[in-house]
């Protein structure tokens, strides 16, 4: 089962908050929520809690799960699972398509990261990140500053840890 997600979108949003996922986003989003009823739409879990940047990261169901996973194995002295219960549990935003494939955002979350009309889909490899078209790409996509730091010969390959 592939739950990773590619590529870069940019879709519009109605006024009623209706904004249609991208196709290659919503097969990925089928394949991780294989436990959803066969007449049920998959899920999304939109996580808003971070207030310091200008969106929201987006789970699958079974992204959603690992993490859940781990916030459950630490330890209960560890001195963030506290913070970590109440940023994956009471920070987000369970959504489920529509039968048209869109996403229902409320105002609230709207408003949080003034989404406009045009908003952007943009993979982060097992999740994705929900945002307005108009976020500097220098704020939302750091791929352009390591390009700089490493050089016109840069290759991304090489940098990568050894697995």
């Amino acid at each position: 089962m592939d739950t990773t997600f590619f590529g870069e979108f940019t879709m519009r949003m109605d006024d009623k908050g209706r904004v249609q996922v991208p196709a290659e986003f919503r097969r990925t989003l089928s394949a991780a929520d294989p436990d959803r009823a066969d007449t049920e739409n998959p899920v999304v879990y939109i996580l808003f809690g971070n207030t310091t940047v200008p969106w929201f990261e987006c789970h699958s169901a079974a992204s959603m799960k690992r993490v859940l996973a781990r916030v459950e194995a630490m330890p209960a002295s560890h001195p963030r699972k506290a913070a970590f219960k109440i940023y994956y549990s009471a920070k987000v935003e369970q959504v489920r398509l529509d039968d048209a494939g869109r996403l229902v955002l409320k105002k609230s979350l709207r408003e949080r990261i003034a989404l406009g009309r045009d908003v952007k889909f943009m993979s982060n490899l097992e999740t994705f990140r929900l945002m307005s078209a108009e976020v500097p790409v220098e704020v939302a996509d750091p791929l352009d500053a390591l390009l700089a730091e490493l050089g016109p010969a840069a290759d991304l390959d090489a940098e990568l840890p050894d697995a």
